[in-house]
């Protein structure tokens, strides 16, 4: 079942995390998620250092959760990161994270990661 089905608790969360990029190192572009996940677009960040940025997400996203009383909030272990290698990509991803909403009003999590793999494999 998913956990974040607050919406107003998620924005909350988003703009935490946004509040704190500079201690991770990174420039969050844009943040927004549905009910069972998250996706954030990062500006120049190395693929290994997102890795480590985005465990230190979690854990304190996970602990602000906790302190919002939320104390049996667990993050999956797996996460997906993806480069963006151009401009106009950049543009295409940022919007799409901007209309996570309406996006998962017609598509489920499994739906839209299922596309997404189809996409790379392409690539």
């Amino acid at each position: 079942e998913p956990h974040m089905k607050d919406e107003t608790i998620r924005e909350e969360l988003f703009t935490f995390l946004r509040s704190r990029d500079s201690l991770y190192g990174i420039s969050i572009e844009q943040i927004n998620g549905s009910s069972e996940h998250i996706h954030c677009l990062f500006l120049n960040t190395s693929n290994e250092n997102v890795k480590e940025v985005i465990k230190t997400m979690k854990k304190d996203a996970s602990k602000w959760l906790k302190e919002k009383g939320y104390p049996e909030f667990k993050w999956e272990n797996d996460f997906l990161t993806i480069p963006v290698p151009d401009d106009e990509q950049f543009n295409e991803v940022s919007q799409c994270i901007r209309s996570q909403k309406s996006y998962h009003e017609q598509y489920s999590f499994a739906q839209e990661y299922n596309l997404l793999l189809k996409q790379i494999i392409k690539a």
